[in-house]
């Protein structure tokens, strides 16, 4: 007598609240550390490495867990390939509400401080270029 194979196990699906709470707190950590360097004039040129650094973090401490994708985007196409709708709400909402909480939070720590964007598109504060009017040669 041979022995039947038994069916492939489904992988489980991790647990709502569970993942609803790390990819709550990634976005969270991201959106304020971020924020935070940018209303610090010494930190904010350090802006896109702390980015990348904090989302290869967050991929590699987190990625068995939630599948590293702290982008929506990011697991809206596969969702839509693999046609597996069951988790894709948590993947959507969980970011927007981390990044919400994070604001609200960063704006009542850091209240009375500017915010250094114009340095990262090469502005002063003004709107005049860093580096003077850039001229042309033909």
């Amino acid at each position: 007598m041979t022995a039947v194979p038994a069916p492939p196990r489904r992988p489980e699906l991790p647990d709502r609240g569970e993942l609803f709470a790390a990819e709550t707190a990634t976005m969270g950590l991201i959106v304020y550390a971020i924020g935070f360097f940018l209303q610090t004039p010494k930190l904010a040129p350090l802006v896109p490495w702390l980015a990348g650094l904090l989302i290869a973090a967050v991929i590699a401490l987190l990625g068995t867990a939630t599948g590293g994708s702290v982008n929506p985007a990011r697991q809206f196409g596969p969702t839509m390939v693999s046609g597996q709708f069951r988790l894709l709400w948590v993947y959507l909402l969980a970011p927007m509400v981390g990044a919400a909480l994070a604001a609200a939070l960063l704006g009542r720590v850091c209240r009375h401080r500017t915010v250094l964007t114009h340095r990262l598109c090469g502005t002063h504060a003004d709107g005049t270029p860093l580096q003077g009017p850039v001229k042309r040669t033909v």
